[in-house]
């Protein structure tokens, strides 16, 4: 009983990773397409974990809500933040802290599905 408790716990483990991973790569991607659209300059090529939790999609099931943050450059002078929220594997919303003024860009701006 014990083997097949610690199995169960070592598959969660390698199976939440495993999505991370993924969901990771998505926002990468996003976060990418996000700062080309909005005429700046990704930096670093790379996303960072902010935040995680638990929420629920608007079909109702229960997903990991998670928080990426990156930055990016108008001129190559000074980094701005940015953060791509994420349920499951699908972006909620991206976030940048333009100087000119927050730009918060929606789910059917990357023509992904919420």
């Amino acid at each position: 009983m014990r083997s097949f408790l610690l199995t169960l716990v070592v598959g969660f483990f390698v199976w939440f990773w495993l999505t991370g991973l993924k969901t990771r790569e998505i926002a990468v991607g996003l976060a990418k397409q996000a700062a080309k659209s909005s005429n700046v300059q990704f930096l670093d090529d790379t996303v960072v974990l902010n935040k995680i939790g638990l929420g629920r999609t608007r079909k109702g099931t229960l997903a990991f809500q998670r928080v990426y943050a990156f930055e990016f450059t108008l001129s190559g002078e000074q980094r701005y933040t940015g953060q791509v929220a994420m349920k499951g594997k699908v972006v909620t919303n991206i976030y940048l802290d333009h100087p000119d003024g927050p730009l918060i860009l929606q789910p059917q701006d990357f023509n992904q599905a919420p």
